[in-house]
């Protein structure tokens, strides 16, 4: 399908564009989580016990429904959008989840 040459990929001439979209959208997330910037927790709220440690956090949001703080801040940033509307939506989400 592919050949890595250096930091180029040689595609192969049968190789559809639908295939080569596919393999550059995989090899994006790995590149943006190598940079550490991007992983590095910038929850505004520094003294909370889960501060730092995103992926908990994110799965205890997760389980009740809600969003990160520093989620909410990306969220006010984009137009349109407002966090009590998503926090509606996956508390409806959850409670279809559950039955209630």
């Amino acid at each position: 399908m592919h050949t890595k040459v250096g930091e180029h990929y040689v595609v192969r001439p049968c190789m559809h564009l639908g295939a080569l979209i596919k393999m550059e959208k995989k090899l994006r997330p790995l590149e943006i989580l190598a940079d550490k910037s991007n992983t590095a927790c910038i929850c505004p709220k520094t003294d909370c016990e889960w501060h730092g440690k995103c992926k908990d956090c994110t799965a205890l949001h997760r389980y009740h429904a809600t969003i990160p703080s520093c989620l909410e801040i990306e969220i006010r940033n984009k137009k349109g959008i407002s966090v009590g509307h998503i926090n509606a939506v996956f508390k409806n989400k959850s409670s279809e989840q559950t039955g209630g």
